[in-house]
């Protein structure tokens, strides 16, 4: 469709002259083209956007404007509803509906994706729609929502992909092309602020590369990425000297020179103020790590504020908490909290409840706020740019162990630093890291190459829904096109290209006139792996070892080759024979691997499906398969059998909303022991046999290759049941230790799974499902 709104007239609404990029963009979509735009945090993007919520309307269709998180969502309909006005955005995240039927629609992801698998007359007039944060398409356990859009939507539809920026842009844009028609890639790499990098050890803050003192800010900035590959000598002569050891004269050995220090997060604070250098978000890996930072601040007297400030902060504070009970403002600490919120400093992590980290968010945006301490999560795009980004550790925990931060997670991190029409230079500061190294950092710090990759999976919903549509041919026609797919395809032509070059390179078998050359190549191949597991082993099956590397040495040296004159250069070929072999060996297995990788998940998932009675003998689904395809999630294969076979039947809504909370929850490391007992004999029985349930299921998808489902846990269970039949948020949170955010957070889910269990049922169920649902949107939840 071509756009009745030209890109001249949309750039003279602006309050600002629009970048060539962003004209550049924004022209591809009304020249009707879809278009990816990979961009820096900052730069603008979502201006592309905002052009899309302008055009759809203005020529009589509808946009659909998608964020990966509900917070992003709210805030940007928040901002556009500031630009259309009432009545003309709206906002559907799961848990809230509003104005759904306007002609722009802010929406989570995963809302768009169950439209699309719908197949209702909602999507009818759709012009465009929005993918923010496409880049998070590489998430492992949401990702794969973002390729089911895309495969889905219909061709009409024009889709406007935002991106972070990405070292491989072109090849997703490439697949876009392939499976959407005419897409045009736009990159930009331009920061609109300038970003300069510093490690902050022994009390000063270095300049991260040697990088020019004299010039303008882009001028150095210019320097800066000229010479990321130099890290700056005076860090690496201090880490040197405090490596050095020493020796007194006993002969005892110590470390010599200066010891380098890390930082307080109180140091931190008044350097940053000192230069100038706030507002600041200070990331830490960790909840606990920013309340931590916030008490310590707290407790050395730190304040950033003016009385002007601490005023206007009070007021907001007092504006948005206002409707909420005092007894549970007091379960949240909000005393302290808006203490420290008054003194310029706030932490921003899931454990807040949102009201909270809407407050945060909001004071930060008016400049009241000078010092953030934030998990990673606040990256994700949230409005929130500072002056400067420090960076605590470079390692987070990923689920299995600490890992260095990717250059890519690096770069989102920073991309905060600097705000546009505000600084003229950002600044990123890494503290010193223990455990890195500095030049480690540094490579960290200048890499330039950070990859998207897909993370698409087949799931059991997505089964049903494909099945429901297509024959199992046309199903797996749908996998073959998808992101991960076309990874998969890239990288074995390329190791096709690989095995063409080997078989130019084979060789004829190594031959000696001396004897038997094979059978004394595997004699020596034999040695070398008794020899490599001799090394690794202990004890008496070392001295087993050695007995039978002293038999292969006599042997070898007993065989008629090793005499041979020439056995140098019969070695040197063989290496080169076996080392060809060996590739072509390990080239050809990875591209069987990969050639039907996907479609074979896929018929795993199939076989469990068939086995648990969702398919039919004709791979179509039945009719607990048809109610599945309403049902998302990790566990839309148990929360579907419990509502067909009746598990769900019985309770009254507190006990609906707590055994329903068994099939949402995920546990953290540092939870309370959930209670032995649960809250009444009836919810009791019902997640034995829910429990009982998952354990069948995992082992049908054990049987048949399928990752088994986790394990249910019941540490929300009792803390639902106590807030559907209206406790108090003392009550509900009781002793679990469990924060507000991610009470709010876990309520919410059970909301969420309760509302797609009471869409997929009829009749009574229905009924009670939706009074549970009710029952839990209240007070803090609801705010």
């Amino acid at each position: 469709m071509i756009a009745a709104l030209t890109p001249e007239r949309f750039a003279a609404r602006q309050a600002f002259p629009l970048d060539p990029f962003q004209l550049e963009a924004i022209g591809h979509l009304a020249a009707g083209r879809d278009v990816l735009v990979a961009a820096p945090t900052g730069a603008g993007k979502t201006v592309v956007g905002e052009y899309a919520c302008a055009a759809g309307p203005e020529a009589g269709g509808r946009t659909f404007y998608t964020t990966p998180i509900k917070a992003l969502s709210n805030q940007k309909y928040r901002d556009l509803l500031a630009v259309h006005g009432e009545g003309r955005v709206g906002l559907l995240t799961g848990d809230r509906s509003l104005d759904g039927d306007a002609p722009v629609v802010v929406m989570t992801t995963e809302v768009l994706r169950n439209m699309l698998y719908a197949d209702g007359d909602v999507l009818d007039g759709l012009a465009y729609v929005v993918l923010d944060e496409v880049h998070y398409l590489a998430d492992r356990e949401r990702g794969a929502v973002w390729e089911e859009v895309i495969l889905h939507l219909p061709d009409h539809v024009r889709l406007v992909a935002l991106s972070a920026t990405v070292s491989n842009a072109e090849r997703f844009g490439a697949w876009l092309a392939r499976v959407r028609g005419d897409c045009a890639l736009v990159l930009e790499e331009h920061r609109p602020v300038p970003l300069r990098h510093h490690y902050f050890v022994n009390g000063r803050i270095h300049d991260t590369f040697r990088t020019s003192r004299s010039g303008s800010a882009a001028q150095r900035e210019a320097a800066s990425r000229a010479e990321a590959g130099v890290p700056n000598p005076d860090v690496l002569m201090l880490e040197q000297r405090a490596r050095r050891r020493t020796v007194d004269r006993r002969g005892r050995s110590h470390r010599g020179g200066p010891r380098l220090r890390w930082p307080s997060r109180t140091e931190v604070a008044e350097e940053l103020s000192r230069r100038g250098w706030l507002p600041g978000i200070v990331f830490v890996f960790s909840r606990a790590g920013c309340d931590d930072a916030v008490a310590e601040l707290r407790r050395a007297g730190v304040a950033l504020t003016d009385d002007g400030e601490r005023d206007r902060i009070a007021e907001l504070v007092d504006d948005r908490l206002w409707e909420l009970p005092p007894e549970d403002l007091e379960v949240l600490g909000v005393s302290a909290w808006r203490r420290s919120l008054l003194d310029g400093v706030a932490a921003h992590h899931a454990g807040l409840v949102p009201l909270f980290k809407e407050v945060v968010e909001a004071a930060f945006q008016a400049g009241l706020l000078k010092l953030v301490f934030a998990t990673e999560t606040l990256a994700l795009g949230i409005n929130m740019p500072a002056r400067t980004v420090v960076i605590e550790r470079l390692e987070k925990y990923d689920g299995e162990g600490h890992r260095l931060i990717t250059p890519g997670q690096y770069t989102q991190l920073t991309g905060r630093a600097g705000r546009r029409g505000i600084d003229t230079i950002g600044h990123a500061v890494v503290l010193h890291q223990r455990d890195v190294e500095f030049r480690t950092t540094a490579g960290l710090v200048g890499a330039r190459s950070y990859p998207l990759h897909s993370s698409f999976a087949p799931s059991y919903n997505m089964v049903v829904n494909l099945l429901a549509r297509h024959d199992v041919a046309g199903a797996e026609s749908v996998l073959r096109r998808s992101f991960a797919q076309f990874e998969l395809d890239a990288e074995t032509a390329r190791d096709e290209d690989r095995l063409a070059e080997l078989a130019g390179e084979d060789a004829p078998a190594v031959r000696c006139g001396a004897g038997d050359w094979a059978g004394y190549a595997d004699l020596r191949r034999r040695l070398t792996e008794t020899e490599r597991a001799a090394g690794r082993a202990r004890g008496g099956r070392r001295a087993t070892d050695r007995a039978v590397i002293d038999g292969l040495r006599a042997e070898l040296r007993a065989h008629a080759c090793h005499a041979c004159p020439d056995r140098a250069a019969h070695v040197r070929e063989q290496r080169r024979v076996d080392r060809v072999a060996s590739e072509t060996a390990r080239l050809t297995a990875e591209v069987a691997r990969r050639g039907g990788s996907l479609v074979t998940a896929f018929h795993q998932h199939m076989d469990v499906l068939r086995v648990r009675g969702h398919l039919g003998g004709d791979d179509r689904p039945t009719p607990s398969g048809r109610l599945l395809a309403g049902v998302h999630g990790a566990t839309d294969l148990v929360a579907t059998e419990a509502l067909v076979g009746g598990l769900l039947d019985g309770l009254a809504p507190p006990e609906l909303a707590g055994l329903v909370a068994l099939l949402v929850h995920e546990p953290r490391r540092d939870d309370v022991p959930a209670p032995e007992h649960l809250p009444t004999p009836a919810l009791d029985r019902a997640a034995e046999r829910l429990l009982a349930l998952a354990a069948d299921v995992r082992a049908t998808e054990s049987a048949h290759g399928v990752s088994p489902l986790r394990e249910l846990d019941p540490g929300l269970v009792a803390t639902a049941h106590v807030w559907a039949r209206g406790g108090s948020l003392e009550e509900a949170v009781g002793e679990t230790g469990m924060t507000g955010g991610d009470f709010v957070r876990g309520v919410k889910q059970c909301i969420d799974l309760l509302g797609q269990l009471r869409d997929v049922a009829a009749g009574e169920r229905r009924s009670a499902l939706g009074t549970a649902a009710r029952q839990l949107q209240r007070g803090i939840v609801d705010a």
